[in-house]
């Protein structure tokens, strides 16, 4: 691969007319197939359980792009949420407001815009492009009232790279994105530090390299560093019935799910074909 060192590593491909048609496809899908694939990331689950405790009135989806977690919250009952949608691509959020017009949607990449907390505050995939991981992490924990529930990228073994230029990812075949895989421990004591009594965590292993023309360093082309796809859930509160303060599951999730659930989603997809 090239050198990369040579090429900007930016944010610059999430502001593409690529990016917008990229996440558009959520918002096409019959109901019944997005239902069904959203529904296979463990961190959607976590959502689900939040909605049926009755606790939650407001949501703030940092990286929202063209708005689909909207349609999820609508499909399982959160329809009378307060949401928030917050992304860095104006065509992406032009689109979310299209498409959903009882959300409130705003540009930008930070959070200081929005004057009010939220009783949940979720970002999905939106951690792994940060140079700053810990800062962002932090800054999304100071808009939450309780809950935070995250999707990144971890490792296992070996300390977390921040360089951008020795991990990133390219996109679109154009623009390189930063791509950073935090080391677990490191994780898990950065959302104790800034005060979660409660997290419980999903693990779905999978290699990070070797992928999406990615350039990462060599350790996370090897299966034994423990890089997972992995879905959290953080509270400020510890109300569950057991005496730890972590729950850690290692539930296969995503597109690894549904290969797996092979005939299932073969289903879905020509439901989706017949409009139903």
């Amino acid at each position: 691969m090239d050198d990369v060192s040579t090429r900007e590593v930016s944010l610059e491909g999430f502001k593409t007319d690529d990016h917008k048609n990229a996440f558009g496809v959520w918002n096409k899908m019959s109901k019944k197939q997005f239902k069904y694939i959203f529904s296979s990331f463990e961190e959607n689950k976590f959502l689900l359980e939040c909605l049926n405790s009755k606790q939650i009135f407001s949501i703030l989806d940092y990286g929202c792009a063209t708005g689909y977690l909207k349609r999820y919250l609508d499909l399982i009952g959160g329809e009378k949420i307060n949401y928030t949608g917050l992304d860095l691509s104006k065509k992406s959020i032009e689109i979310a407001k299209k498409c959903y017009d009882t959300g409130n949607f705003f540009t930008g990449t930070s959070t200081s815009q929005l004057t009010e907390k939220y009783d949940l505050v979720y970002s999905r995939d939106v951690i792994v492009h940060q140079t700053e991981p810990w800062k962002f992490i932090s800054e999304l924990a100071s808009k939450t009232k309780k809950n935070l529930i995250l999707k990144l990228r971890t490792r296992d073994k070996g300390e977390t790279v921040l360089d951008s230029e020795k991990s990133c990812q390219l996109q679109y075949n154009e623009h390189w994105l930063p791509y950073i895989v935090l080391n677990y421990e490191e994780f898990i004591n950065h959302l104790r530090k800034i005060g979660f009594k409660f997290i419980k965590i999903n693990r779905s292993y999978k290699v990070a390299g070797g992928q999406n023309s990615r350039y990462v360093e060599k350790s996370l082309y090897l299966k034994k560093t423990g890089t997972s796809e992995t879905s959290v859930f953080a509270s400020y509160e510890n109300n569950q019935s057991t005496s730890t303060d972590i729950v850690e599951t290692f539930n296969l999730e995503g597109h690894d799910y549904l290969d797996k659930k092979k005939y299932l989603t073969i289903f879905y997809k020509i439901l989706n074909e017949l409009g139903i």
